[in-house]
C-alpha cells in the first residue's frame, strides 16, 4: 500500500533523496541513449516546493487526482527472468485488457497478448499512434515504471514515453521522459524515472497523479509499429 508522508522533517528527508536519485539517474541518462535528460525540470519542481513550504501551502489538486487510482496490488517480481529483482505493482489497467480506462487515437489498435503478461491481449500503435494510461496515485516511493514492448516498425521506430503530472497550482504538465528502441521480440522496456512523484511530498495526503502517454515514431515498416503490454510501477523496497 502507498505509504503517505505526513509530517515536515519526513517530508524535507525524503524529497532531498528523491532529488539526489533523480540527478544520480539523469546523469547516467547521458550514457544511455532511450532516457531523456531532466534535471532542470526536477531542480526546478525541488525549488517550487521549497518556497511553496517556506509558505505554509501545500500543493493543489487537479482533475488527474479525482479520478486516480491508489492501488494496493500485491508486489512481484515480474522482470526478475531479466535481472531485475526489483519488486513491482501493476499500474491501474496496466494489463491492458479494458480499453476503457485508457485514452487513444486512432492510430491504435489490439494486438496478441505479451508472452510474459496477464490477459489476452496487447495494445499496438502503429505510426503516430498514441495511448494514454489512466491516472495512477504515487508516492515519493514509487520513481520508475517498465513495462513489455515490440517493435516492428524498423530500427528506426522508437517509443516515446512522457509523463503527464499535476504541477503545484494542479495544472496538468508534460514531461519526456524516454524515446525506447526494440527489435520485434517482446522483452521489457528499459527501467524509466518518472521524476515527478517526488510531488508527492508536496501534497498534503503524500500523494500526486500523473498518467503515461505512449507514442511512435519513425514507423517504416508497412503495417508495422509497437505493441505495449503490462505496465508496473516499482515502489522502493518498503515492504
Amino acid at each position: 500500500m502507498f505509504v503517505a508522508r505526513r509530517t515536515r522533517t519526513a517530508v524535507m528527508v525524503v524529497v532531498a533523496a528523491t532529488l539526489l536519485s533523480a540527478i544520480s539517474a539523469t546523469a547516467a541518462a547521458a550514457e544511455d541513449e532511450e532516457l531523456l535528460n531532466v534535471d532542470k525540470t526536477v531542480v526546478s519542481l525541488e525549488t517550487k516546493m521549497s518556497e511553496l513550504r517556506a509558505r505554509g501551502q501545500w500543493a493543489k489538486k487537479g482533475l488527474l487526482s479525482a479520478s486516480a487510482v491508489c492501488d494496493d496490488s500485491t508486489p512481484q517480481s515480474a522482470f526478475s527472468a531479466w535481472g531485475d529483482g526489483a519488486m513491482y505493482v501493476g499500474a491501474p489497467g496496466g494489463d491492458l485488457e479494458n480499453l476503457e480506462q485508457w485514452s487513444v487515437n486512432k492510430h491504435v489498435a489490439r494486438a496478441e497478448n505479451s508472452p510474459f503478461g496477464r490477459g489476452s491481449s496487447s495494445l499496438f500503435l502503429g505510426e503516430k499512434g498514441e495511448a494514454i494510461s489512466p491516472p495512477i496515485c504515487v508516492s515519493v516511493g514509487y520513481p520508475t515504471i517498465r513495462l513489455f514492448a515490440a517493435n516492428t516498425g524498423g530500427s528506426e521506430s522508437e517509443l516515446e514515453v512522457e509523463v503527464l503530472y499535476e504541477g503545484l497550482d494542479g495544472k496538468i504538465k508534460k514531461l519526456k521522459l524516454a524515446r525506447l528502441h526494440g527489435d520485434n521480440a517482446w522483452a521489457p522496456t528499459t527501467v524509466v524515472p518518472i521524476y515527478v512523484n517526488l510531488l508527492g511530498a508536496a501534497s498534503e495526503d503524500g500523494f500526486t497523479a500523473i498518467a503515461i502517454r505512449f507514442k511512435a515514431h519513425d514507423v517504416k515498416n508497412k503495417d508495422g509499429g509497437w505493441k505495449i503490454d503490462d505496465l508496473y510501477v516499482d515502489p522502493l523496497k518498503t515492504w
